[in-house]
């Protein structure tokens, strides 16, 4: 059956409509609804239902055969576009379906529809009631009549553009209409903004278009918002909510739709605004504006205090994190009491590739959580993950580290003294010192007082820092490749990190409390660690898990406890439940407070490369000796 029959059905209830109203409703004239009838009562013939007409009344819909007609409606998809193919596509469907009718849909006519069994579609269904439980939503189940989705407009709604309309699935419907009329609300958005001189990032806008006509989409459908999702009102956004009764209001809403705007639509258009936009510290500082408050600063503070306690790492002075940390947290409150979900973030990306900055977000999660007295949603934390590896890559960039060279000459030549200042020309940015010897006396030379070696002569001695064999006159090709050398700071440093005896290849545990204890107990018989270190291992799981995938997990103590560094490298037996995956290779860290800044953020990206390398990992547990995890994480590229 065609979509504008189906439109027309929606339109149909038990209760008569004149054809001058449902032209109103449809958007279409008289003469085209009485047309449209008789071609829906062909559509529907034997379906079950039955459209009656009365004159001076208009026209209703009976429905006689309850399952006929339920098992009717549940294949509407099948003359519009085409079935789901797979799995996912299934649990789009059926998601789409729960959110957009309101009645109950049987198991078993989904299941005739769908050409799946009841068992596969029940396993579906559990991912569908996972992506709702994210919305605060759930399933509701009731015998001889079905299942269906409940929970409040406004969660429901902020699923709708987190599932479809932002990826534009397919199996959403009505979807062809989502774009229709959105320029139109796009362009009064904008130029209200800018009267009340409201800034937001260019997806957060286009979330706001999306919301706004999605309400509308709604509203139309006989979906509001109730009173009760309308709070008393927080004179902290009271011009956004301005803003959003001007919005309607511009946009026409009552007349054009014939739709009656409650207050709590206008209400929680302007929180949807509110937590969407960006701070600007510069604002009026009145009592009915969100600014920064002394307790949100204080708040920053802790978390930047606890990440140096934990990590040792010194971003406490850094006022660019601080002040994007500070107009992050002031709407994320807004979200977060709404359950509004931030903007789609690249969630396994950011935890493979900048993995202690994800682990510094779980502990300013864990301060957030304190302070707000709420859970803090997974996504909000990946976006925190993101404001602190800016702040690391800046401080990265900005602090390159000098290097200690020794340049290896045939004693005598005055090309060795040419050698040395064209170093210093080339490459001064990175060099704190530059030496000259000769082969002979390299005997007399303390390597603990170098970090690179290049060389013009072979070198049969070993060496315990990295060698770079170069010519007496630079070659152009060279100085690039010298360059690279010197920036990636070669990956001897690992040697501190990772030692052979701290290599276990045999943990016998069966969880991952056993598995701790385990490691902690044998890393214990090889260096100190401070009573209450495994205790605190354990603690720092509760603040956020340590499990990335991929079979792996580096786990380490709540705050930093040990005299020196220690990183133990552990091989399971067997695969154990860790949080949310299994995991077969676990990486105990303990960093002391010396350790430098960037050298730990080194270690990480290291790390975090090599636990994200599914080969590498693989051939680790295949063959668990240190020979091998030692070629293969110093092999890899960062």
């Amino acid at each position: 059956m065609e979509n504008r029959l189906w439109l027309l059905l929606d339109a149909l209830s038990e209760d008569y409509k004149t054809s001058k109203q449902l032209g109103e409703e449809l958007g279409i004239s008289e003469k085209t609804v009485r047309t449209r009838i008789r071609e829906l009562e062909e559509a529907i013939e034997g379906s079950g239902a039955q459209v009656f007409s009365k004159p001076r009344y208009g026209y209703c819909i009976r429905v006689e055969e309850p399952d006929t007609w339920e098992a009717f409606k549940t294949g509407r998809y099948k003359d519009e576009s085409r079935l789901p193919l797979d799995s996912g596509e299934r649990v789009d469907y059926m998601l789409a379906l729960f959110l957009n009718r309101g009645d109950y849909r049987k198991l078993e006519n989904l299941s005739d529809f769908l050409f799946v069994s009841s068992k596969t579609l029940t396993n579906e269904l559990k991912r569908v009631e996972q992506i709702l439980e994210r919305f605060s939503l759930s399933l509701e189940r009731k015998p001889y009549y079905g299942i269906r989705a409940v929970g409040r407009e406004f969660d429901k709604r902020c699923c709708i553009l987190q599932n479809f309309y932002l990826p534009k699935k397919s199996f959403w419907i009505g979807g062809e209409k989502q774009e229709q009329g959105q320029s139109v609300v796009a362009a009064a958005l904008l130029e209200l903004t800018r009267e009340y001189d409201m800034r937001f990032t260019e997806i957060a806008f286009q979330n706001t278009v999306l919301y706004i006509s999605l309400s509308i989409s709604r509203m139309k459908k006989g979906f509001f918002i109730g009173t009760a999702m309308s709070p008393i009102p927080d004179r902290r956004i009271r011009r956004e909510v301005e803003l959003a009764a001007r919005l309607y209001e511009r946009l026409d809403v009552e007349a054009v739709h014939k739709i009656r705007m409650p207050w709590a639509e206008i209400y929680l258009a302007g929180v949807y605004i509110a937590g969407r936009r960006i701070l600007s510290l510069d604002e009026d500082r009145g009592e009915n504006n969100l600014v920064a408050t002394a307790q949100i600063d204080g708040l920053v503070s802790r978390i930047l205090e606890e990440i140096y306690i934990s990590y040792g790492v010194e971003l406490r002075e850094d006022l660019n994190l601080r002040i994007m940390l500070i107009q992050h947290l002031i709407p994320m409150e807004i979200r977060v009491r709404y359950n509004i979900p931030v903007e789609n973030v690249p969630d396994r990306q950011i935890r493979e590739k900048y993995m202690l900055a994800y682990s510094m977000a779980q502990l300013a999660a864990a301060q957030m959580t304190e302070y707000y007295e709420r859970e803090m949603p997974e996504d909000e934390v990946l976006c925190m993950a993101l404001y602190f590896a800016m702040a690391l890559e800046e401080k990265k960039t900005m602090r390159k580290k000098k290097n200690r060279i020794l340049l290896v000459c045939v004693s005598g030549k005055a090309s060795s003294r040419l050698l040395k200042y064209r170093f210093q020309r080339e490459f001064g940015e990175y060099i704190d010192s530059l030496e000259i010897c000769g082969v002979h006396e390299l005997e007399q030379v303390d390597f603990k007082q170098v970090d690179f070696v290049f060389t013009t002569v072979p070198i049969y001695r070993k060496v315990s820092v990295p060698i770079m064999e170069i010519h007496d006159f630079l070659e152009s090709g060279e100085i690039m490749s010298i360059r690279h050398f010197l920036q990636a700071g070669g990956m001897q440093f690992l040697n501190r990190y990772y030692r052979r005896e701290l290599f276990f290849s045999d943990i016998k545990g069966e969880s991952r409390e056993q598995v701790i204890h385990e490691i902690c107990e044998r890393t214990g018989n090889v260096v100190w660690l401070p009573e209450g270190f495994e205790e605190s291992v354990i603690e720092r799981e509760q603040y956020g898990a340590t499990d990335f995938g991929n079979l792996t997990a580096i786990p380490h103590p709540r705050y930093m406890m040990t005299r020196e560094t220690v990183v133990a490298v552990a091989v399971l037996k067997k695969p154990v439940l860790w949080s949310a995956n299994m995991v077969q290779l676990v990486v105990l860290t303990s960093l002391n407070e010396d350790e430098d800044d960037e050298e730990t953020q080194e270690f990480y990206e290291i790390t975090a490369a090599f636990l994200s390398d599914k080969e590498a990992v693989e051939s680790v547990i295949q063959e668990p000796v240190f020979e091998n995890f030692e070629k293969k994480i110093t092999a890899l590229k960062r």
